[in-house]
């Protein structure tokens, strides 16, 4: 029987977290994302504002926090997550309406017990906080600029939505550890994050 491996792709991390937030990009608005060339100020360009600074953030959480819990962190690109970030973004070309926004993961040696829970919330805790500053510059940039009003939207929706798939109660994503020790930091989180990615 042959059992499917997930091998990870080992490279400097800032190469990792660069082409993990291009492939968020991509897989969230698919092609479109190349219109930033064009107009940078848009809604594409607030995406990939947003993937790379929500990324890049998500993660480097995810390693203070392991870090703080003695534990050796370094982020990595997972060969299947990555190759699923980028065929979902090729479905998005087709208005397909469900992403997965898997590129990598922070890997954790724990020489000691660590809260795996507070490691796993450390990322979409804090994409769900720059969502809400996104929404905030949302509201505000609605009746002065309508570049600044999609480009914030599409910030938001970017981080609303990393953290929403990150809370999904399924092995191996963060909201499986978060759930499985304290199942009310959970479902706050999952709520306010589905409430960030819908309204």
């Amino acid at each position: 029987m042959y059992v499917f491996r997930d091998e990870p792709i080992y490279m400097e991390e800032w190469k990792a977290l660069l082409i993990a937030s291009l492939a968020i990009a991509f897989g969230f608005v698919g092609f479109n994302v190349v219109g930033v060339i064009a107009n940078p100020v848009s809604y594409a360009g607030g995406v990939l504002a947003g993937a790379i600074i929500g990324v890049v953030l998500h993660e480097l959480a995810h390693a203070w926090m392991g870090r703080r819990e003695g534990c050796v962190a370094h982020f990595v690109l997972s060969r299947i997550g990555l190759s699923l970030t980028l065929f979902f973004g090729l479905l998005r070309t087709l208005n397909i309406p469900f992403v997965i926004l898997a590129p990598g993961y922070v890997s954790l040696y724990c020489r000691t017990f660590a809260r795996d829970d507070y490691v796993a919330a450390a990322g979409p805790m804090t994409n769900i906080v720059l969502a809400v500053i996104g929404r905030a510059a949302e509201r505000l940039a609605a009746s002065t600029s309508y570049g600044a009003y999609v480009f914030a939207a599409g910030f938001t929706d970017v981080n609303a939505w990393i953290a929403l798939f990150n809370l999904l109660p399924f092995i191996p994503l963060d909201g499986s550890k978060i759930m499985r020790r304290n199942l009310i930091a959970w479902l706050a989180m999952l709520v306010l994050a589905i409430v960030l990615a819908y309204l």
